[in-house]
């Protein structure tokens, strides 16, 4: 995660900037992209977590994001109408770093080390579903002032996430015991809660990836059609 000044000038400032001058502009209508990271520590009773789950982030992302979305609900108190998406992951092709970099790298090994112990779920969504759900909520009325967790339905270990990747890939894989006390909580894409996205489908809403295992290889091959991926 990159520092929490930086963070919190980019989630936080950042977006205090942007509503204030949407708010004098008159604009109509906002939607915010969160994440799911604002969860933090989720109670195991309550698996999958909806959007009413209690905001209790851990970390620097959760806690800057957390800010940022007390601030667009602030605007929207105010009279600028905003609705809040709580983002999986967002993966993609026209990335330079997250998923594109790990399938760069995963590209160039003769074979893919799998660490077999890591069983933290993986989190999710095809960076086209976010763009379709942020145009698909802004064109309702019933939607404002409303969250929406945005994410697939896939349910994967780390261990089987990477699996996946590397059969995407063409490669052939080899399992390995890696320290889990080398992984941080909350690292990149992995999560130990479930979020439901039962609230943004019962409006119609459809994935048009609703599991990585189509969305890995549609990312895999515009990469490689881009030349960012060999």
């Amino acid at each position: 995660s990159a520092p929490w000044d930086r963070l919190y000038r980019v989630n936080a400032l950042g977006t205090e900037h942007l509503l204030e001058a949407a708010h004098r502009a008159s604009v109509q209508r906002i939607v915010s992209w969160s994440s799911y990271s604002v969860y933090g520590k989720a109670n195991k009773d309550r698996m999958p977590i909806d959007e009413t789950h209690p905001v209790r982030p851990r970390d620097s992302m959760g806690r800057s994001t957390a800010i940022q979305d007390a601030v667009v609900w602030r605007y929207h108190d105010a009279g600028l109408p905003a609705t809040v998406l709580r983002t999986s992951t967002p993966y993609g092709a026209r990335g330079s770093g997250g998923l594109a970099e790990v399938l760069r790298r995963m590209n160039r090994l003769p074979l893919v080390p799998i660490p077999v112990n890591h069983r933290q779920r993986v989190m999710s969504v095809h960076v086209k579903d976010v763009a379709r759900a942020a145009s698909f909520v802004a064109e309702r009325e019933e939607t404002t002032g409303e969250e929406y967790n945005i994410t697939d339905e896939g349910r994967y270990s780390s261990c089987a996430f990477l699996s996946l990747l590397a059969e995407a890939l063409g490669k052939r894989t080899f399992p390995v015991l890696f320290p889990r006390a080398f992984v941080k909580p909350g690292a990149w894409m992995t999560v130990d809660f479930v979020p439901s996205n039962s609230k943004i489908k019962s409006l119609d809403f459809r994935f048009v990836f609703p599991d990585p295992s189509s969305g890995i290889p549609e990312t895999i091959e515009e990469l490689r059609r881009e030349g960012c991926l060999a």
